[in-house]
Formats: structure tokens, C-alpha cells, sequence
């Protein structure tokens, strides 16, 4: 088993089959679940840490704010839910909340709830849910065949912004200070709110926010939450050359780690949306388009390659070994 999201093929067996109903938010490739008010829709998301490095606190809440923006959604609050080992030391919890809070300010929300529990659990886990309204409804039926894919972000940012922290010391080995330093930055770019917002003011069918397993992981999501095919072109896929050089370097793949900080945008006109975002400084690119069967291709000139069900995220393991050297 992989650390990460637990795989498609299991979720389905496991999760899906058992269900007597089956709602739209339930699907995977949809990130965040919504309930019609009298007078307001509520939207919800959920993320947890997993591994704790520099900077997770932050990360996962942003990462959690992502899910909400695939919706339109605004956050509002998060609530928080701690699964402790039997023994875990107060003073330590007392620290990890410290930075939360101090977090959770920085993005101008509260923290409405907090949960604390023990159990037989070897490390801290941490669950976050994220609540927000949201004026729209982008579900997966809008979705049609011949309907382009845009990309919004670089692929590997999340992935960047991690791995040029944990690793400072050996990249800065291999590289020059400002190139790590450069790395770091995409600290800055792991938010996708204001691409969903220019997005949300075109005809748009769907949106879905890049994570767990990268733009890959991202596309095949995107295929599978509509029941439909998906190609795009690899050399459309924005990436910043740092992010390919520290993939290099880790003998990872860019388009296959943490990829949030990424959004893919279904439309029919996408070069406008693509324009928009251009005039924001935002990197976006039309990378594909859905297809009518449920092949998820990825095309390199004249060579196919087809993707693979997402197995959990290439960081994991390379965080866990940085911890073990």
C-alpha cells in the first residue's frame, strides 16, 4: 500500500459498492461535497496531514482551501480533529496548535472546532475540514465530450515548495543558493483561488484542483469523476524548469508529485479563460481536451502513453526517507 489517497480501484470496491446511494460529491475527482439551504449553498472539504515536515500546518490548510475553490466556494472556518498515539506528550500538541492558530490567522479564518483523540496510532494525524458557501454548481454532468481542458499553475508546485525546504541542504550541494531560494518562493503559489475566480466568470463545466499524486493524478481524477476519456499533450502541461531540475535530482517525476497549487478548468472556449489568467500572471495553458471513451492519454509528439491509476504520491516516500537518514 502507498501512502497517499487509497487507491481508485479499492475506494470504488470498498467505499462506492457498499453505498445505497451514490451523491455527485462522492465520486473520486471531486473534492469537496455541497448542501442546498433555504437561502445559501454550503461547501465542504477535507484534507489531512500525513507526514509532518516544515511548513505542513499551512500547506494542508491551503491545500484544503483548494478543494472549496473548485466549487467557487469562499471559506469560512475550519474545523480540526486530531488522532493522537496513546502516549502523546500535551507540550507537543500544545506546539502543532500554536502553529495552527498562527496559521489559521495568516488566511484570515477561524478555527470553529477542535477534536482531540488517543489511540493506537504510531505518529499524530491530523484532519482537517474546511467549511465555506459557494453561489455556484459545477457538477461532474456538465462535463461533455470534445470539451478543452485548461491548466491553471505549474506542475510539481506543491511538490517544489516541500521538497526545497526538507532538502535545502542537499540542493543547495547541487545547486546554486538562489535557485533554492527561487524554489522556496512557490510557497507563495499554492493557492488557486484567484484562477477559479477568473475561471468562474466564463462558461465553465467543472474545475478540479490538483494534489495527491500530482497533474497525473489530477487528470485521471478528472476522467473518472465523468465517466469520460481524457488526452492531453505532456508539452502543454505548464512546468517551471526548477521543478523538473529537483524532480531530477530526487529521481522523482514533476508530473507525479504534489500537485497542489495546479487547477484543471473544463470549458468550451479555453484559450479565453487561458488569456485571462495570462493577464494575472498566472501560467495556463489549453493541455487537452475529453474524449468519448475512458482511455486517459497522455500524447508526446507521435508517442501515447496511457495513464495509470494514481498509487499515493512519489513526496511521501521521499520525505519518509529524509526523516530515516
Amino acid at each position: 500500500m502507498h501512502t497517499g489517497k487509497f487507491p481508485e480501484i479499492s475506494y470504488k470496491k470498498a467505499v462506492l459498492k457498499k453505498m445505497s446511494r451514490i451523491s455527485e460529491t462522492m465520486k473520486p475527482g471531486v473534492d469537496a461535497a455541497t448542501i442546498r439551504l433555504e437561502d445559501v449553498t454550503v461547501v465542504m472539504s477535507s484534507n489531512c496531514i500525513l507526514e509532518w515536515f516544515p511548513g505542513c500546518e499551512f500547506f494542508c490548510l491551503q491545500k484544503t482551501i483548494n478543494g472549496l475553490a473548485e466549487k467557487g466556494g469562499l471559506p469560512k472556518g475550519i474545523q480540526l480533529e486530531w488522532n493522537l498515539p496513546e502516549k502523546y506528550d500535551e507540550r507537543k500538541l500544545g506546539e502543532k496548535m500554536t502553529v495552527l492558530n498562527r496559521e489559521a490567522d495568516r488566511l484570515n479564518l477561524p478555527i470553529l472546532q477542535c477534536r482531540v483523540y488517543k489511540g493506537k496510532t504510531e505518529s499524530p494525524i491530523l484532519n482537517i475540514t474546511m467549511l465555506g458557501t459557494t453561489q455556484k454548481q459545477l457538477c461532474t454532468k456538465n462535463i461533455q465530450e470534445g470539451m478543452e481542458i485548461v491548466m491553471a499553475g505549474t506542475a510539481g508546485c506543491g511538490a517544489t515548495a516541500i521538497l526545497s525546504t526538507v532538502y535545502e541542504t542537499e540542493l543547495k550541494e547541487r545547486f546554486p543558493g538562489s535557485f533554492v531560494r527561487e524554489c522556496r518562493e512557490l510557497w507563495e503559489h499554492l493557492s488557486v483561488e484567484e484562477a477559479a475566480k477568473i475561471a468562474g466568470d466564463y462558461e465553465v463545466a467543472y474545475m478540479h484542483h490538483c494534489s495527491d499524486g500530482g497533474v497525473f493524478a489530477g487528470i485521471w481524477e478528472l476522467g473518472s469523476c465523468c465517466d469520460k476519456g481524457v488526452k492531453v499533450g505532456v508539452k502543454d502541461i505548464p512546468v517551471w524548469q526548477h521543478s523538473i531540475e529537483v524532480a531530477e535530482y530526487l529521481d522523482a517525476n514533476p508530473y507525479m508529485m504534489e500537485g497542489t497549487g495546479a487547477l484543471l478548468i473544463v470549458c468550451e472556449k479555453g484559450q479565453q479563460i487561458v488569456e485571462a489568467l495570462q493577464k494575472k500572471n498566472i501560467m495556463a495553458s489549453v493541455i487537452g481536451q475529453i474524449t468519448g471513451n475512458n482511455d486517459r492519454i497522455v500524447w508526446n509528439g507521435e508517442e501515447n502513453r496511457f495513464l495509470e491509476p494514481p498509487r499515493g504520491d512519489q513526496i511521501y516516500e521521499l520525505l519518509q526517507n529524509h526523516c530515516n537518514k
